[in-house]
C-alpha cells in the first residue's frame, strides 16, 4: 500500500513538471481577441496584460469592441493581422466603404517612417526588410490636390469634386501612385496623401480609389524577427515572399553558420529543459528512496528491540539530547555510529550509541544488539532502553 501511494506521489510530482515545462515553452500567455480581431499573439499584447506577455511597443487597444493600434500618436482600427509574413493591416478609422466623402483624419506617408531611408527605432516599418524600405513599401499612396483652375490634361488626375471639397472652392483630384514635382501642375496644392496596400484599384476611378483608401494599409514588425532570426547582423534581413521566409542576407559561409545554430538551438533548448526540470526530479527521486530505506532500517532495529523484550524503557529523541547534554562529550566511534556520554534523571550515568550508518537494513546492528543482550558480565554494558524517532 505504501508502495502505490509513493508511486502515485511521484508521478503527480512528475506531472507538476511537465505541467511546468508546457508553461514555460508557451510563454504562460494565452491568445487574445477584440471584435473581429482573434488570436491575437506575440509580439502583440493589450493594455493590463501581464508584463511578459507581448511586447510593450506592441501594445494595442480594444475600444468600443474594435483593435487599435496606435501609430505615430494617431489611432487606426487594426483588419487584420498575419503572422507568417510580419504584417498588419490598419485603416483611419474616419474611413466609410460607402461614403465616398469620407476622408483620412491623418496625412500619412512614406516619409512618417525612418525605415524607408535608414537604420531605424520605430517599431513599425512601411516594408517587408529591416531597413531602407525605399524600393519595397507594403503600400502604395493616394494624393488628394485641390487646385484654382481645371487641369486640362488631366493624364494621373481623377476629379474627386463631386465628394471632396475643400473649403468651397476650387478643383478636387485624386491621384493614384506617388506623385513627384513635376507632375505637380501649377496652382496646385497637396491637400492629403495616404496609403493604401490594396494593389487592384484602378487609378482612373476616384471610387475604386476611395474603395483604396477604406480596405486600409499594411506596415510590419520585422524587425523583431529579424534580429532573433539573424543574429549576425539583421540589417539585411528581409522577407522572401517566394519562399515565405525570412532571409538574412548573409554570404555562404554566415548562412552555414546560421543553418548550424538553427539545428543545434532546438537540441540546447532541449538538453536545457532536462537539466533544469529532470535533474531536480532525480534528486528527489533518489532522496525519497534512500529515506525510505533508512526509514525501513529504522523500523526494523524498533520492532526488533520491542518483541525481544531488550529494551523496555523507550525515550524520546528530546530525553536523549537532554541527558547527552546535546552530546557535546563524545566517547568514542564505531562501526555503526558514535557514543556519548550521558547521565540518567535518577544519576548513573550511561553511554548512548547514535546509529549512523548500517547495512543490510539494519541487520549487522540488531545482531550486534542481540548478542549484548544474551551477554550478562560485568564489563559489558546492559541494555536500558531506547529511541526511535524518524530517522534518529
Amino acid at each position: 500500500m505504501r508502495n502505490s501511494l509513493d508511486m502515485m506521489w511521484r508521478e503527480r510530482a512528475f506531472m507538476v513538471v511537465l505541467l511546468l515545462l508546457v508553461h514555460k515553452i508557451h510563454g504562460g500567455c494565452p491568445s487574445s481577441s477584440c471584435g473581429q480581431i482573434t488570436n491575437i499573439n506575440y509580439p502583440f499584447r493589450f493594455k493590463g496584460d501581464p508584463e511578459e506577455c507581448g511586447e510593450e511597443r506592441y501594445e494595442l487597444g480594444c475600444e468600443n469592441n474594435v483593435t487599435v493600434l496606435y501609430l505615430y500618436s494617431g489611432k487606426y482600427h487594426v483588419q487584420s493581422i498575419n503572422y507568417k509574413n510580419y504584417t498588419v493591416r490598419v485603416v483611419d478609422p474616419a474611413l466609410q466603404h460607402h461614403n465616398l466623402s469620407s476622408l483620412p483624419l491623418r496625412f500619412l506617408s512614406r516619409s512618417n517612417f525612418s525605415d524607408t531611408y535608414a537604420y531605424y527605432t520605430d517599431p513599425y516599418q512601411a516594408g517587408l526588410r529591416a531597413s531602407v524600405n525605399w524600393e519595397s513599401l507594403s503600400f502604395s499612396h493616394i494624393v488628394l490636390v485641390n487646385c484654382n483652375d481645371s487641369v486640362g490634361e488631366k493624364g494621373k488626375y481623377v476629379e474627386s469634386g463631386e465628394w471632396v471639397k475643400w473649403e468651397g472652392k476650387g478643383y478636387s483630384y485624386a491621384i493614384g501612385g506617388d506623385l513627384k514635382a513635376e507632375d505637380l501642375e501649377v496652382g496646385c496644392e497637396v491637400k492629403l496623401v495616404a496609403p493604401t496596400s490594396l494593389s487592384t484599384f484602378d487609378n482612373h476611378s476616384y471610387s475604386s480609389m476611395h474603395t483604396a483608401l477604406a480596405y486600409g494599409f499594411e506596415i510590419s514588425w520585422i524587425k523583431l524577427p529579424c534580429q532573433k532570426h539573424c543574429s549576425l547582423s539583421y540589417r539585411d534581413c528581409y522577407f522572401d515572399s517566394s519562399n515565405q521566409k525570412l532571409n538574412c542576407g548573409y554570404g555562404i559561409l554566415e548562412e552555414l553558420l546560421m543553418d548550424v545554430t538553427d539545428i543545434l538551438e532546438p537540441i540546447l533548448m532541449v538538453w536545457a529543459y532536462k537539466v533544469l526540470f529532470g535533474l531536480p526530479f532525480l534528486i528527489f527521486i533518489f532522496i525519497c528512496k534512500w529515506r525510505n530505506r533508512h526509514m525501513s532500517m529504522y523500523k526494523n532495529i524498533e520492532n526488533y528491540l520491542e518483541q525481544n523484550s531488550l529494551a523496555p524503557i523507550r525515550y524520546s529523541y528530546k530525553d536523549i539530547k537532554k541527558m547527552a547534554a546535546g552530546f557535546k562529550e563524545k566517547l568514542g566511534e564505531g562501526g555503526f555510529g558514535s557514543v556519548f556520554k550521558a547521565k540518567l534523571h535518577s544519576g548513573p550515568s550511561v553511554a548512548i550509541k547514535m546509529l549512523d550508518k548500517s547495512k543490510a537494513n539494519g541487520q549487522d546492528f540488531i545482531c550486534k544488539v542481540a548478542t549484548i543482550g544474551r551477554i550478562h558480565h560485568q564489563n559489558v554494558v546492559q541494555i536500558i532502553g531506547f529511541c526511535a524517532s524518524g530517522s534518529k
